[in-house]
């Protein structure tokens, strides 16, 4: 049995609220489909198509604001932007097509000149437009190269953006650009005409070889800039020595050469020996002349005791107690034998101080100093600042050279004397008119010389004090504190001339320069 009809009021109440659903889905419908463009009931936008083309077809592009091709179709009440983009080597001209009028097409105009790209259109029917581009000319790159025939110039990339190499020819290396581009390397946008040069560098071979090969080596060959100068070194390996240049460099000093040209060195070795050297006892002395040595070289050996000890005689490659040569023509040794001997001391002090070093060879002595018997001692004073040497007492006299045989212990007093000292205060009248050249501060009793300089516009006239006279240049013994005083003098230069330059000449009764308040009668 069906339910029963529900309550009127319920029902209109239901059926209002249906019609209000209804009505909203039409306008929410009315308004997507005039948002889409589509047309409504009685009048509104149709569709309509838009059609673009380049003029040359590889001389541009079409975009629309998104970058993308603005080719299809838009509402009748559409109006899209187009923007016509020239490619490299074109620009951008004016517009046709059936409809170029839309976007102000103009006749074509002259070089240079450039016309708006931009094109809003009103797409209420369907349109074709063109746009037209036009050549420019291609930007040029000149190139060269310093010095001529040092190389050439090769370039790569696209026209926007192009890399340019120096490329040496042999004997040249590439060193730097010029022009439009500085520095090692070189990239050009290429929007206008560019210019650049490439400097190259002269070069020269360096041949540095070791003779025989394996028995040394040298450093420094290969590729050199011209004029620079190379020192080469040679290095022997183990076993052997170096014994002389050939080629570039001869002699066996060291080896410069100028890289003026290709240039060739050989460095010559020898087989080396070594000359061991040895003191008996061990600790006893010190020997000098052992080490490495080329085959045929004569070596000296010498050798010197320790405190205690005295030299006795040789062994092994020198016998006896005479002077000690080896001619190293294999490896050899050779032993100085030492035995005891007495030492005795040096005391040495000053008076009335110690106002100076004492010095025996490269020593300095302490002021107690032992020696081995026998040796032959000289000593060396360097007196203090504002001191000097007097005389020597006790083992050494006299103001002469001292040397002490240390055949006992001895003394040696050495006697300084204070240096008195004068000051010459130095004056040039008028002030600021020259100068003295003359040291300040002199021991008592030197002799001095003193020079004085004018300043431009002034003579030296004459001195005053420790010198008299009219000589630029004086000089005295000084024993007391002083003054030296330069006079000078004004002087002016006088001028004369003819009017006109060859109706007559003139004669001065004396040549300038003039001192100040002289008279000078002109003829």
């Amino acid at each position: 049995m069906p339910p029963p009809p529900p309550p009127p009021r319920l029902m209109a109440r239901y059926m209002l609220r249906v019609a209000s659903f209804a009505l909203a889905g039409v306008a929410l419908l009315a308004a997507l489909l005039l948002a889409d463009g589509a047309p409504t009931l009685g009048q509104g936008p149709t569709t309509t198509t838009l059609t673009t083309r380049v003029e040359p077809t590889d001389a541009g592009t079409f975009a629309n604001p998104r970058g993308e091709s603005p080719d299809g179709t838009y509402q009748s009440d559409h109006a899209p932007t187009l923007t016509a983009t020239p490619f490299f080597n074109y620009r951008f001209s004016h517009w046709g097509g059936e409809d170029g009028a839309e976007c102000g097409v103009s006749p074509v105009l002259p070089p240079g000149a450039q016309q708006n790209n931009l094109c809003a259109i009103s797409m209420s029917e369907d349109r074709q437009i063109t746009a037209h581009f036009v050549t420019v000319p291609s930007p040029t790159l000149s190139t060269s190269v310093e010095p001529a025939g040092a190389g050439r110039v090769d370039f790569f990339g696209r026209w926007e953006s192009v890399a340019v190499r120096g490329i040496p020819n042999p004997g040249y290396r590439f060193e730097r650009w010029s022009g439009d581009c500085t520095g090692p390397s070189c990239t050009l946008a290429m929007f206008t005409n560019r210019t650049v040069k490439a400097h190259f560098v002269r070069q020269y071979t360096l041949t540095a070889t070791a003779s025989p090969a394996g028995h040394g080596s040298v450093s420094h060959f290969g590729q050199y800039d011209a004029d620079v100068d190379i020192t080469i070194t040679p290095t022997p390996a183990t076993g052997y020595g170096f014994s002389h240049w050939s080629g570039a460099c001869t002699g066996s000093g060291t080896c410069t050469v100028t890289m003026d040209a290709d240039k060739s060195v050989t460095a010559h070795f020898v087989t080396a020996y070594t000359l061991t050297t040895a003191a008996s006892p061990d600790g006893t002395g010190t020997l000098e002349g052992g080490g490495s040595y080329n085959t045929g070289t004569v070596a000296t050996v010498t050798a010197t005791p320790g405190l205690g000890y005295r030299f006795d005689n040789w062994s092994g490659a020198c016998t006896g107690s005479g002077t000690c040569t080896v001619t190293m023509d294999a490896d050899k040794t050779v032993t100085a034998n030492f035995v005891t001997t007495p030492t005795y001391t040096l005391t040495t002090r000053g008076d009335p101080g110690n106002w100076g070093t004492l010095t025996v060879g490269d020593a300095t002595l302490t002021g107690s100093d032992r020696f081995n018997s026998g040796t032959e001692v000289t000593i060396t004073v360097t007196p203090l600042t504002r001191w000097r040497f007097d005389r020597w007492a006790d083992a050494c006299t006299g103001t002469g050279a001292c040397t002490v045989t240390m055949d006992a212990d001895k003394s040696v007093t050495v006697h300084y004397a204070r240096v008195t000292t004068y000051r010459i205060t130095r004056f040039a009248r008028p002030i600021g008119t020259g100068s003295i050249n003359v040291n300040e501060v002199h021991n008592a009793g030197s002799a001095v010389t003193a020079t004085a300089t004018p300043s431009p516009g002034w003579r030296f006239n004459n001195w005053s004090g420790f010198c008299s006279g009219t000589s630029p240049t004086c000089s005295f013994t000084i024993n007391r504190n002083g003054h030296l005083t330069a006079h000078f003098v004004r002087v002016y230069i006088l001028t004369t001339s003819a009017s006109p330059t060859e109706g007559g000449t003139l004669t001065l009764s004396e040549r300038g320069p003039h001192d100040s308040g002289a008279s000078v009668t002109v003829t």
